[in-house]
């Protein structure tokens, strides 16, 4: 059966999370029900408005939930990624900058980095390097990608993008050969195990809630 998509608007504090929450309760006591509980998905944007959902969750009529699933995105993709049989391990930011600067001392010993010279040793440039990557993959843009693109245009910038594109190829080859995701990466590698069919502890939802979103990325909305 096609699932239906239903989008409910208003304007702050006119009650869209309390329906919500009324459907929600409801969704789960029916699988309880038919003792097949978990079969509901909520989605918060933060830790914070997760919590608030949990803590509103539980009411006279529902005094006990065993299985609540009310995720954030980002903990939904990770519970996704540490239930596959090799489990990917996360990066750390701060482990991100490490590699980031580790890669670009090889960059300048081999002399590939020629443009960015005056300012490839500070703590700025590994600013703009992460903030870079971050962006690229948000779009869904590879390295290999990015270095195609540059390479058609005949700028005084080229290279610029080509020292750019250097790191960030540099970047994702060291992230596959260690098996880690960063932040963005948690999102693309959680989407591909969805499309493969390996959901981990999911099963088939009869509810799917996303509350508070403003919007989404391209990668959570294929995730969706």
């Amino acid at each position: 059966m096609q699932p239906e998509v239903q989008i409910l608007t208003g304007i702050a504090g006119s009650g869209k999370t309390d329906r919500l929450l009324k459907e929600y309760r409801r969704a789960l006591q029916e699988g309880l029900k038919r003792h097949i509980p978990g079969n509901t998905l909520w989605i918060s944007p933060t830790v914070r408005s997760r919590r608030q959902v949990l803590d509103q969750l539980l009411c006279p009529e529902m005094p006990v939930c065993f299985a609540p699933h009310v995720y954030t995105f980002e903990a939904f993709a990770e519970t996704i990624l540490q239930s596959l049989d090799q489990p990917v391990q996360t990066l750390p930011e701060i482990s991100k900058r490490y590699l980031l600067r580790s890669i670009v001392d090889d960059l300048i010993a081999s002399g590939q980095i020629q443009y960015f010279s005056s300012i490839a040793g500070t703590s700025g440039f590994l600013d703009l390097i992460s903030h870079f990557i971050s962006e690229l993959k948000r779009e869904e843009i590879w390295p290999e990608q990015f270095s195609e693109a540059c390479a058609r245009l005949k700028t005084d910038s080229r290279q610029k993008d080509q020292e750019l594109g250097f790191i960030y190829d540099r970047y994702q080859v060291a992230l596959h050969e260690m098996r880690r995701y960063d932040s963005e990466g948690r999102f693309w590698s959680a989407r591909t195990a969805l499309q493969e069919g390996m959901w981990g502890p999911f099963g088939q939802f009869d509810l799917i809630v996303l509350d508070g979103f403003a919007d989404f990325t391209h990668t959570q909305y294929e995730i969706l």
